[in-house]
């Protein structure tokens, strides 16, 4: 029996990689030269985002899915012209078996052309990427999302996440199915009822200047996250010892909380939450009520805690004041702010926010990370997994995937061959 599909909704656009080498300067100006090797083509935007939808899907997360059980279908809901671009769109998209339900562009379809050398990014080109007029969604498109078992949004703001119908669509399946949402900078907000929201830090950052400043947003400021205040209880550890509230950590390092700033009476385990108290991961990691902490801290008289944070626990305080802040203001079941190789802080609104780390150590292009742990989530949620269950598969997915070498790991068979001028390699 077949299963509801996973529907992408999001602004799709060609991605080509020019591989080349350069070894001289022009003779007209002193500028490199350029000489072209080797020509990738994929989705883009959302496009890449079903893809990745697609592979962990057929995968399933880890102790999730069961023998013999059938891989959902990928359907991805996006506006695609009908020019060369988008050919190119909708023929890498059939190899991938994503199924597109097209939405009518008045334009061209977007196109970023990244030229490389020597595993180094020289210049990237983009070219339709103005403001785009989009017809009205035709029936398909939202029949798609109302028959979703999941959706993931992927929104680049170019106008599609915002159409009307499909906003309105949206808005009522997230009663029913998990939606995660991964904004960016040009996008809207997400709609009410979204599972999870995932921007980076530079995203979140963003996003609480601009919609959070005044006084309508009702939120503790996020200075409060750095410089606890009087009557907010800040944790302290070190050693792994509780401080006089009864809160402890195993190595005691701290994230921001978002609770009235008192500490619960009950311990904190890694990996483990407790559902009154704070929440520990495998750094030992907890929170107050926006106190970082380190093992240097001292204890006040009266079981508050002052801490002296060095600015890399300062900036993880603070990315977890935008967590909550952004989580109360969109309405959301939680939203993660992906911080690079230190992992991710995500706000629940059940516990004080939590630090999901790395697995290890990736260095290398990121490109195209946050589709991949948007899409990670997405998929873990799908098939039951709690948001934290589905939150630490997406960063172990993404960190995987960047040290794999990020985008030109989707084409292992460029490695494999001796180069061929006249090539060009689909993936």
């Amino acid at each position: 029996m077949s299963r509801a599909p996973l529907v992408v909704v999001g602004d799709v656009l060609l991605d080509r990689e020019v591989l080349g080498r350069v070894e001289r300067l022009c003779p007209e100006a002193p500028v490199p030269v350029f000489d072209e090797s080797e020509v990738l083509d994929r989705p883009g935007g959302a496009g890449l985002a079903a893809l990745f939808t697609a592979s962990a899907a057929a995968s399933g997360p880890p102790g999730r899915t069961r023998p013999g059980r059938p891989p959902r279908e990928v359907v991805l809901v996006a506006a695609v012209s009908a020019d060369t671009a988008g050919d190119r769109i909708r023929e890498l998209l059939a190899r991938a078996a994503v199924r597109l339900v097209e939405v009518p562009l008045l334009g061209p379809t977007p196109e970023k052309i990244r030229l490389r050398a020597g595993g180094h990014l020289l210049m990237r080109l983009d070219r339709g990427s103005g403001p785009a007029e989009i017809a009205a969604a035709p029936a398909a498109a939202i029949e798609a999302i109302r028959a979703a078992g999941a959706i993931l949004v992927s929104d680049y703001g170019r106008g599609i996440c915002a159409h009307p119908q499909l906003r309105a669509a949206l808005t009522e399946r997230a009663q029913c199915v998990p939606l995660v949402w991964d904004p960016h900078p040009r996008g809207g907000h997400p709609v009410p009822a979204t599972r999870l929201v995932t921007p980076n830090r530079a995203e979140a950052s963003g996003f609480v200047s601009s919609n959070l400043g005044g006084p309508r947003s009702g939120e503790w400021p996020l200075t409060a996250a750095l410089h606890p205040a009087d009557g907010v209880a800040v944790h302290v550890g070190g050693n792994g010892h509780g401080a006089s509230n009864g809160a402890s950590a195993s190595n005691g390092a701290g994230a921001a909380g978002n609770g009235n700033g008192r500490a619960a009476n009950n311990r904190v385990t890694p990996n483990h939450a407790v559902p009154t108290g704070a929440v520990g991961n495998g750094n030992g990691r907890v929170a107050g009520n926006g106190g970082a902490a380190k093992g240097d801290a001292t204890t006040s008289s009266n079981g508050h805690a002052t801490a002296h944070a060095d600015a890399a626990t300062a900036d993880l305080a603070q990315a977890a004041g935008m967590a909550v802040r952004l989580r109360r203001y969109w309405g959301a079941s939680a939203v993660v702010v992906t911080l690079d190789d230190r992992g991710a802080v995500m706000s629940d609104g059940v516990n004080p926010p939590l630090l999901v780390p790395t697995p290890f150590s990736a260095r290398g292009d990121s490109c195209g990370a946050g589709d991949r742990f948007a899409s990670a989530a997405l998929a873990s949620l799908s098939e039951g997994s709690s948001i934290l269950e589905a939150v630490t598969t997406a960063v172990t997915a993404a960190t995987a995937y960047v040290a794999a070498g990020g985008a030109l790991s989707l084409c292992p068979e460029l490695h494999e061959r001796a180069d061929d001028p006249a090539s060009v390699v689909i993936i």
